[in-house]
This record gives C-alpha cells, sequence and structure tokens, in this order.
C-alpha cells in the first residue's frame, strides 16, 4: 500500500511539474503574441495619425490659400477705386482749369 501510496504521490508530482512548464510556455507563447499585437497597433495608430496630420496640413493650406487670394482681390479692387476715383479727380481738375 505504501508503494502504491507513494507511486501515486510520485506520479501526481511528475505531472505538476510537467503541466507548470506547460504553463509556463503558453504564457511565454502569449508574451509573445501579445508584444507582435501592441507593436502592430502602434505602427497602425501612427500611419492614421500621419493620414490625419497631411490631411490637417492640406485643409489649412487651403484656407490660406484661399484668406490670401481673397486679401489679394480686396487688395486690387481697393486699389481700382482709387485709381478710378484718382482719373475722376484729375479729369475734373483739367476740365475745370481748361473751362477756366
Amino acid at each position: 500500500m505504501k508503494k502504491l501510496i507513494l507511486s501515486l504521490a510520485s506520479l501526481c508530482l511528475i505531472f505538476s511539474i510537467y503541466s507548470c512548464r506547460e504553463t509556463e510556455k503558453k504564457a511565454g507563447d502569449a508574451a509573445t503574441e501579445i508584444e507582435e499585437t501592441v507593436k502592430e497597433t502602434v505602427k497602425d495608430v501612427e500611419t492614421e495619425v500621419e493620414k490625419e496630420v497631411k490631411e490637417i496640413i492640406d485643409s489649412t493650406k487651403g484656407a490660406v490659400e484661399e484668406a490670401v487670394d481673397g486679401v489679394i482681390d480686396e487688395a486690387v479692387d481697393g486699389a481700382q477705386e482709387v485709381v478710378d476715383e484718382t482719373t475722376k479727380k484729375v479729369g475734373d481738375a483739367v476740365k475745370e482749369a481748361i473751362e477756366n
């Protein structure tokens, strides 16, 4: 009976040690999988951030170009008005000088 109990105890000890090794291996494999998943996720996030930054830059560039075009158009219109008014005043002054 002692031999039987000792044999069963030895067998249980062997199974528990083997089971621990398998658990350790599975834990190592899981850690490797987690590391790879994290690396992929970081890479995906970096790619998405780059895309978003490029879109922001493009839209900002477009807005700045539109604003500059608007300012230039307003400046040209204002200059044209000044030229027209000056031309009219010079023309009026010339007419008045001729009449007098």
